[in-house]
């Protein structure tokens, strides 16, 4: 591992040191590359309960059916004709997806119209404030993502923390838990197509493929609505084809249909959880912004329950974000060039400051000067670069190369491992501006890992690692607030995290004599602050750390709360 004391000195090299144009492109691009992106999915999120919608049990037909009276042959697949050249108008499609949601409610708060960011957009009908409820959506396909690296889960109940895991003992390919799982009724249909009679191993591969061939059984009502949504035809998709082809043996049309469906998958699935990623029809029509307007989660059926974060007025386009909010605007603008394939011209990513975030902030390679080198123009990839104090210059080219460095300084680090972490973080003061995207990342990773770590938990925490964490939480909210994300998931999180700290400060607090009681119920007041917006922001979202609704009711018991000012 480089040590950051000399990152320096690596800035200063790698701004003199370029032999030849054609090492300046390939390192730009293996620059770029060393950002953690995500492979497929719309959203990055949570890890999320891991049970199917109810409501896409009932409707899907097939999958319902009685395993020994499936009768499922590949002809039955009822694939439209023409089905690469369905376009529907807006009315059309919100009233396929109202039908489909069950939604008829003439006061609802959303509606399909033409976007000026692009294609199709969600408006708001009337006047939202922040946390109101937008929609809840079922996703028409549920399954494995398709990512080599993502842990294993069973296609029966779609858990990942099993140490069970066999091949479905029907022959299937498929790993499953238990045998209860081996008859679910989500796995029922594609147990049947892919079953060979004396096969117990399970294939990673056709894992990798299932959530496709789960779109190949879909009914063709729900067919019809994934043909209406926007599916990427970039050569880099629908790999998963070819693992199912090895399984079973497709008719032209229906092949065409699985790679459909990918590039569809590719284009709009949201990540339930590290393993698992739905198909959510009204939430792949959420516009991208890199600030959005409105944050998302999953209830225990795995519905998107789509809420706002900020106040909006009526008639304004409802957006997600497709990237993390803490990416900087060069990993965020490559990550949607190179996956979702589009450039994002947003107000942030136009902001050379990211709104006051400056999470693409470099060190300035000028000996002594305290400075931090931004882009000047980020919309334009090779824009020059210039140092907020000394005025000193640096080539775009030269900037990708130092953002290559710090990706390897990134990667060179367990970040299972808090002790690492801290000194990653503790080694760069005063080399690495602290509102950099890497240094974020760390500060982030060490606040979700003290306390919640066997050998790092709250009580064998030192006090210099809870007053440290205490600070973290509060720089990366004032980075949240200068963003202007609302009430995001995000903040959720590093509110809970801060009422955790504090929590356990007013317990050690409380085995001393010193402690006052004026001070000690402002630390409590504002453990108690906390916890309740964080509780407020999650409200049915699954993926919210489990203990937040018990820490919330524990803090209105607690004998703290009768300390009198």
């Amino acid at each position: 591992m480089p040590q950051l004391e000399s990152v320096k000195s690596s800035v200063t090299d790698v701004c003199i040191c370029i032999n030849s144009e054609e090492d300046k492109q390939k390192n730009i691009s293996h620059g770029a590359e060393k950002t953690n992106f995500q492979e497929e999915d719309k959203a990055p999120d949570n890890d999320g309960n891991n049970t199917e919608s109810k409501d896409f049990q009932k409707q899907n037909s097939i999958a319902n059916e009685p395993l020994t009276s499936c009768g499922l042959h590949l002809n039955d697949f009822n694939i439209p004709e023409d089905f690469d050249e369905v376009a529907v108008t807006e009315d059309v499609l919100e009233r396929m997806l109202r039908e489909y949601l069950g939604d008829n409610d003439r006061n609802s708060p959303w509606t399909i119209k033409k976007s000026p960011i692009s294609g199709r957009g969600v408006f708001a009908t009337r006047d939202l404030n922040p946390g109101d409820l937008v929609f809840c959506d079922v996703p028409l396909a549920l399954g494995p993502r398709a990512g080599s690296s993502c842990p294993l889960i069973c296609v029966g109940c779609h858990k990942t923390d099993s140490f069970t895991f066999t091949g479905c003992t029907r022959g299937c390919g498929l790993p499953v838990c238990s045998a209860a799982c081996e008859t679910a009724p989500r796995h029922r249909a594609e147990c049947q197509l892919l079953h060979q009679p004396g096969r117990t191993q399970w294939s990673a591969r056709l894992l990798r493929g299932l959530t496709p061939l789960r779109c190949l059984l879909l009914p063709p009502d729900k067919k019809k609505i994934l043909l209406c949504l926007q599916a990427h035809q970039h050569s880099q998709h629908a790999f998963e084809v070819e693992y199912i082809k090895n399984e079973v043996t497709l008719s032209p049309t229906e092949e065409c249909f699985l790679k459909r469906a990918c590039c569809t998958l590719d284009s709009n699935a949201f990540r339930a959880s590290t393993s698992l990623r739905g198909l959510y029809p009204l939430g792949s029509l959420l516009n991208h912004q890199c600030t959005p307007n409105t944050q998302h989660g999953y209830d225990e059926d795995n519905r998107l329950v789509v809420r706002t974060a900020v106040f909006v007025p009526a008639g304004v386009e409802l957006t997600n974000s497709y990237t993390p909010l803490l990416w900087s605007t060069q990993a965020r603008r490559h990550n949607l060039a190179f996956i979702k394939h589009f450039a994002c011209n947003c107000l942030r990513c136009q902001d050379p400051q990211e709104m006051g975030a400056r999470l693409g902030a470099l060190p300035c390679a000028r000996d002594g000067c305290p400075g931090a080198v931004l882009s000047v123009d980020p919309l334009l990839a090779t824009t020059k670069w210039r140092c907020d104090v000394c005025g000193i210059i640096v080539p775009g080219r030269q900037a990708a190369l130092v953002q290559n460095t710090l990706g390897n300084l990134l990667e060179s680090v367990n970040q299972d491992d808090p002790q690492q972490v801290a000194n990653f973080l503790l080694r760069q003061q005063g080399v690495l501006p602290q509102t950099n995207q890497v240094v974020v990342e760390m500060k982030r990773i060490l606040v979700e890992l003290y306390g919640h770590r066997e050998g790092w938990n709250w009580a064998e925490l030192t006090d210099c690692m809870l007053t440290h964490k205490e600070s973290l939480c509060r720089e990366l909210l004032e980075l949240v607030r200068l963003l202007g994300a609302g009430q995001c998931k995000l903040r959720g999180i590093f509110l809970y995290e801060l009422h955790c700290t504090l929590m356990e400060k007013l317990r050690r607090m409380s085995l001393t004599d010193d402690g006052l009681k004026n001070e000690t119920r402002d630390v409590f007041q504002e453990a108690l602050a906390a916890i309740q917006e964080a509780v407020d922001i999650f409200k049915d979202d699954s993926t919210a750390p489990s203990d937040a609704r018990r820490r919330l009711e524990d803090a209105l018991k607690s004998s703290w709360s009768a300390v009198p000012a």
